[in-house]
């Protein structure tokens, strides 16, 4: 996928999809039962606590956005806010090379974060 792609993509389930499988990892799993999609975690024992896809919605939720900058970190990839007048502006940096790797600037922070995030990780 593109930088220009992403850029262009729109808040919601598309992106928070990409999200969740290229930045947090995580595997898209069915669940017979409830005929409903979840997000599986390998890194977890406990499966099922992951979020379903119509609660998880890291490019519109500043909480979940959080999340995602929590999984960079862990990635070595750190991530700096700055606030502007009608904007934020979010840097990536690797932490072993301290190379600037994506700089985004959105009106909406959570958009930001996982626009920056996506294009660093790609």
């Amino acid at each position: 996928m593109l930088r220009e792609e992403i850029m262009n993509m729109r808040p919601g389930r598309e992106l928070d999809a990409l999200i969740a499988e290229k930045v947090m990892g995580w595997e898209k799993r069915y669940l017979p039962m409830t005929d409903k999609e979840y997000w599986f975690n390998p890194n977890s024992e406990d499966p099922v606590s992951m979020p379903w896809l119509d609660e998880w919605n890291p490019s519109t939720d500043i909480a979940a956005a959080f999340e995602v900058m929590e999984e960079l970190q862990s990635s070595h990839l750190y991530i700096d806010v700055r606030t502007c007048a009608d904007f934020y502006e979010v840097w990536i940096t690797r932490w072993d090379t301290k190379k600037q790797t994506e700089t985004i600037a959105y009106p909406k922070l959570p958009e930001a974060i996982c626009k920056a995030a996506l294009i660093a990780i790609l």
